[in-house]
Order: C-alpha cells, then structure tokens, then sequence
C-alpha cells in the first residue's frame, strides 16, 4: 500500500539538536562563533485555519543565531515527516489527517485544532465508559468506582470539570454529543472523537433504590455492561425497587411493553426490563 493510501499520520515529539552541536553547525554556517547561552522560556504564536493565532510557551535560547538553528532544524524535522504523507499527491478523495504531539515547539502551518494533552488523556470518565458504566449522578459514581474517586466530592468535580457525563444525559440525541468541546478548549479542539462512540452506541437505564426518600435516577450502559448492570449496582448501592432499560425519545423506537405513565420526567415509567 502506497503512502498516498494513508489516512491518518501521528508524529510524536521533535528532534532537538545538542547545545554543542548548534554551536559547531551554526558557527561553521555564518561564519562566527556562536555561543548557545541560556535556556529561556519564549511566547511563539501558532497559526490556525481560521486566521486567528494564539501563544503558545517554547523553550528556547537568549542567544538569537542559536534559537534560529535549534528551531530550523526542529521544525524541520517535524515538516519532513508531514510530508511523508505526500499531501501534495492528494485530492478530495484520500485526504489525509495529520496529528502532531509536541511539548516546546510550534510548526509554521495553519492547524485546525490545538489540544492539551491533559484535556485529552484518559482520565476518571474515561475510565466509566471503559467499564461500560457511567451513573448520572457523582455520588452513585463515587460508590461504583471507589478507586476512581476517593468521595463524593472528587467525583462531583470530575463530572463538573470534565463536562461529558452531564451533557451526554442532557442530550435529547445522543448524535450530537462530541461536535463541540465540552471541557471548553478553544477553536473546537476536543472531543469531535473523545466520546461520541460511547453516546452513541449506550443504552440509557433507569433505576430506584430501595427506601424511603430514595429518587429515581439515570445510567448509561455499554451492550457488554447490560447482563450484570444490576448486580453491579446493588452491590454498591443497595437493593433496587427497580431497574429498566429507556427507549431514547429522539429514535422514538418501541421495547418491550409500556404502560405510557408518566413520573414527570419526561420518560415512560413502566419500560423494557433488564
């Protein structure tokens, strides 16, 4: 398969010549001594799509002549491997996505996205929908994954920070989930691939714990997490009243027999059970 086949190209860090190689390179090459100095933090801008730029934080050199062949020869390293996709043989039929994860570089081409690697590496919610799991509410999270949060209110800061759980059960359709960033990272940089898997393919439950004052409350679940979902619930909050699979309003699909009651949520009260 040709390179021109490729749809996907990762390039991962930048290569970053010595300080004594920049000096010996970059002295034979104007034909003065150049001396590296110190490492210093710079403000370099990136460009995207749009036109609009942001800065971003680089290491760099005080010294000028250093801090242009130590940047010359990273970013040219980082170009020469775009190029191996051979975009310039491309046509609107075998595009090519490029993702470039750099820590102290900026490249000189427009992007169309910038993403934090912390606002993308997996993290507690990640690791929910791994489980096939994800409760609507923190506190039931806190109990389902003790060694995901260590309280109530380490969950109940994920789920605020993270933004995901809460606008997957908001959603009137699960398609639109993931077409916008919900940790709220500029230019629309995150989550267009995140978690829209999981939206998408979940089966919305609903559920009551036994007691007194206990209320109603929502699950997601995975097609592999269905069979064991209640045991793995009861066994972290209690026996349940009841515990039933929700049709999603917005696919309008049938399931099992319903009575069409409502309980003032919006949702059939009597649905296919689990």
């Amino acid at each position: 398969m040709g390179m021109a086949m490729w749809r996907l190209l990762i390039t991962v860090d930048r290569p970053m010549p010595s300080p004594s190689a920049i000096e010996i390179s970059g002295s034979a090459l104007i034909g003065k001594a150049v001396t590296v100095g110190k490492r210093v933090t710079q403000q370099r801008p990136i460009r995207f799509m749009d036109g609009t730029e942001r800065l971003l934080r680089c290491n760099g050199y005080d010294n000028a002549d250093a801090n242009l062949f130590s940047r010359a020869i990273a970013e040219s390293g980082v170009l020469q491997a775009l190029g191996r996709s051979r975009a310039v043989n491309r046509t609107a039929q075998n595009p090519v996505e490029a993702l470039v994860i750099l820590d102290d570089l900026t490249v000189p081409l427009p992007i169309d996205a910038l993403v934090h690697v912390a606002d993308v590496e997996p993290n507690e919610i990640d690791a929910m929908m791994a489980r096939g799991l994800v409760p609507e509410w923190p506190a039931d999270a806190a109990r389902l994954y003790p060694d995901l949060f260590k309280d109530r209110k380490a969950a109940d800061y994920r789920y605020r920070r993270d933004g995901r759980v809460p606008a997957m059960f908001a959603a009137a359709s699960y398609s639109v989930v993931g077409l916008a960033s919900a940790r709220g990272e500029p230019n629309d940089s995150i989550d267009k691939y995140s978690y829209n898997a999981f939206g998408l393919t979940s089966i919305l439950c609903r559920f009551k714990v036994s007691g007194r004052g206990q209320r109603e409350r929502r699950v997601l679940l995975s097609a592999d997490a269905v069979p064991g979902a209640r045991t793995r619930i009861e066994a972290a909050l209690g026996t349940l009243a009841f515990f039933e699979s929700v049709d999603s309003p917005a696919e309008g699909a049938g399931g099992g027999d319903r009575a069409g009651a409502s309980d003032g949520s919006g949702w059939s009260r009597s649905a296919t059970a689990v």
